[in-house]
């Protein structure tokens, strides 16, 4: 219980740390780099997040799956085996991936119109992907499986600070882009390093507890989990932002890629404050206890859904809107008055993020009832995304790319609303009295921006009128509850106080 709790306070520590440090080393990084500069920056990113997909093959899930069940039943050298054999599965699938991408890098440097500097340190990217995906598995994948994630996240907090003062170095001198990268792979490898001396560690310690008998893996049942999990991992690749990033490289230039992730990295932060998302880990076993504790009332179900509406209306939707008014301020006072130009295109994923991120109200539900085929059905809106990324962004330019992901978003939520309540046949309405009351809520405080941003000329009245806003808003939500009893009961339960009043 002790591992788990550890665990528990380390994800939210280093969520924050993470948010924190890359808010804050982004802003350098905008600033400091030109529009074509940080396009191709981004589109290193891409180049990692594609390569991702390519290798996963679901070993990430697949250890996630069976450590834990090895460990119980006391079957060390079954962990040790079922390690190496997925490094070696890994590895394999990366030195082909970088063998491709070598061997056939003009042709692919040309379709997707990448700029040159990229192949001039491509060698140093083929050492990220390396790295990266060698680590998560020996790394963030076995420490969770042992109950010890507070470990990995130890090592997230590090990175963040160090990779943040090694930003600050490049920019003090003037080391550009190529330091940007250098710094960025001094992180990793001493990231490396201390992920792997904790896997020698657990792997000498299970050496220790073999047992003479034979153990054999399950070769078939765990292929099995592993292909089923590659496939719903890989239906999304066309689904992220780093397609729309080279659709956008293709037809247009790597200065548009700045543009365009500009945007979507601004927006972005809102995602990785999604407490649905961010608690997930959180809400998926509680889910499971109360729905198994009740013997399957799938009032429970319900109950749950009405909440993690309420709890997205709470705290993002007020974040959605706070962004679409104070927008401009951000990007004068923070960012780079040349990215103004990228207005419209923030506005149009604000709009169908706020709608499109409900769907996570439904991925707990699904994963209880185990009908988790949505999850892999739902690869269409990934293909969506593709076909309306090529078709959109040749007409319409990076607006054609907002509006091809936003819509792909959207149509996802009404196909997880419409399919989670057929298959489950269980009759999730959507809680419209309680948006309408978040709404009303919201009045004062948007009135309040609506009249101030105007005055807004420096950093400390942004930040003034920020916290004065939020203020304005949890005041109205005291006065106007959004949430039940029950649900203020079951969280003050959970934070051991009651703290929770709205």
């Amino acid at each position: 219980m002790r591992k788990s709790f550890l665990s528990t306070i380390s994800v939210y520590v280093s969520t924050i740390v993470q948010i924190i440090f890359t808010f804050v080393a982004s802003i350098y990084v905008i600033r400091y780099l030109s529009v074509a500069d940080y396009g191709a920056y981004k589109l290193i990113a891409s180049i990692m997040t594609f390569a991702a997909y390519f290798i996963s093959f679901g070993l990430e899930n697949t250890l996630g799956r069976f450590v834990p069940e090895y460990l119980s039943k006391g079957k060390y050298k079954n962990v040790n085996k079922l390690l190496l054999v997925l490094l070696f599965v890994r590895i394999s699938a990366i030195f082909v991936f970088i063998g491709i991408v070598v061997l056939f890098k003009h042709p692919i440097f040309s379709f997707l119109n990448l700029p040159g500097v990229l192949m001039t340190w491509l060698g140093v990217i083929c050492i990220f992907i390396f790295l990266e995906k060698t680590k998560s598995l020996f790394g963030t994948s076995l420490l969770a499986s042992y109950l010890e994630l507070y470990l990995d996240k130890i090592n997230v907090i590090a990175v963040s600070i160090i990779r943040f003062i090694l930003f600050l170095l490049v920019v003090y001198n003037n080391w550009g882009l190529g330091g940007l990268i250098l710094s960025i792979l001094v992180v990793d490898v001493v990231s490396f390093v201390y992920l792997l001396f904790l896997s020698i560690i657990k792997y000498r310690y299970n050496v220790q507890r073999y047992k003479p008998k034979i153990e054999k893996l399950e070769y078939k049942r765990i292929n099995r989990f592993a292909l089923f999990s590659f496939l719903a991992v890989s239906t999304g690749v066309f689904r992220e932002i780093m397609i729309d990033n080279f659709v956008i490289s293709h037809y247009l230039s790597a200065s548009f890629v700045g543009l365009y992730s500009f945007a979507a990295i601004l927006v972005g932060f809102l995602r990785q404050l999604n407490p649905i998302s961010i608690l997930r880990g959180v809400f998926n076993p509680l889910l499971v206890k109360r729905y198994y504790t009740a013997n399957g009332d799938k009032n429970i179900l319900i109950f749950f859904f009405e909440f993690f509406n309420k709890l997205f209306f709470f705290v993002s939707i007020p974040m959605f809107i706070g962004l679409g008014l104070l927008s401009k301020q951000i990007i004068i006072l923070i960012y780079n008055p040349k990215y103004l130009q990228t207005l419209p295109i923030i506005y149009i994923l604000l709009i169908s993020y706020s709608i499109g991120f409900l769907s996570y109200t439904f991925t707990s539900i699904i994963n209880v009832l185990e009908k988790n085929e949505l999850f892999f059905y739902s690869g269409i809106f990934s293909i969506y995304n593709l076909v309306m990324d090529i078709i959109l962004v040749a007409k319409y330019g990076i607006m054609g790319a907002a509006i091809a992901t936003g819509s792909a978003l959207v149509l996802q939520y009404f196909y997880y609303f419409y399919f989670t309540r057929k298959l489950t046949k269980i009759n999730f309405v959507f809680p419209l009295k309680s948006l309408f009351k978040s709404l009303f809520n919201l009045l004062p405080m948007v009135a309040f921006l609506l009249f101030f941003k105007h005055f807004i000329t420096n950093l400390a009245l942004l930040i003034f009128a920020i916290f004065l806003a939020i203020f304005i808003y949890l005041i109205m939500s005291y006065i106007n509850k959004l949430f039940s009893e029950k649900e203020r009961e079951m969280i003050n339960s959970a934070i051991g106080k009651k703290l929770w009043v709205f």
